[in-house]
Formats: C-alpha cells, structure tokens, sequence
C-alpha cells in the first residue's frame, strides 16, 4: 500500500515537471540582422560538427576494427 502510494506521488511530479519545462518561455522578437547571424552562427556550428565527424567517425571505426576482429579471431569456439 505504502509504495503504491510513493508510486503516484512520484508521477504526479513527474507530471507537473514536463508541464512546467512545456511552458514556452516569452522570447523577444529579434530584428532581422539579430536572426541572420543567429543563422549564420548555427549554419557555422552545423558545419564544424560535420567536419569534426568526417574525420572522428573513421578513426573510431577502425580503433574498433583493429580491436574487435582479433579478439574474435583468437577466442576458442563455443562447444554446445
């Protein structure tokens, strides 16, 4: 009875969390320089995360390749 009881209490303010973070905060309106370069910083952003994982992404590949494939090469099989 008594965690049925803690069960709720705790969705309810899970509940009323989400409600509050769905709240949309009252943002000024921007003038049409202020959202170019909001843009612009965001197209720049955008663009060094691509470049950054062009190259991370293959170097964590092969790190994991290099790893894995001997390790699973060189463990005894499995007798079922």
């Amino acid at each position: 009875m008594g965690n049925c009881h803690v069960s709720q209490s705790y969705a309810w303010l899970l509940w009323k969390k989400k409600k509050s973070c769905l709240k949309r905060k009252r943002v000024r309106k921007m003038t049409d320089e202020e959202g170019k370069l909001r843009s612009r910083r965001k197209e720049e952003f955008r663009s060094k995360v691509d470049d950054m994982f062009l190259v991370v992404f293959p170097v964590l590949f092969a790190i994991f390749n290099t790893i894995y494939w001997p390790v699973c090469l060189q463990a005894p099989p499995v007798d079922r």
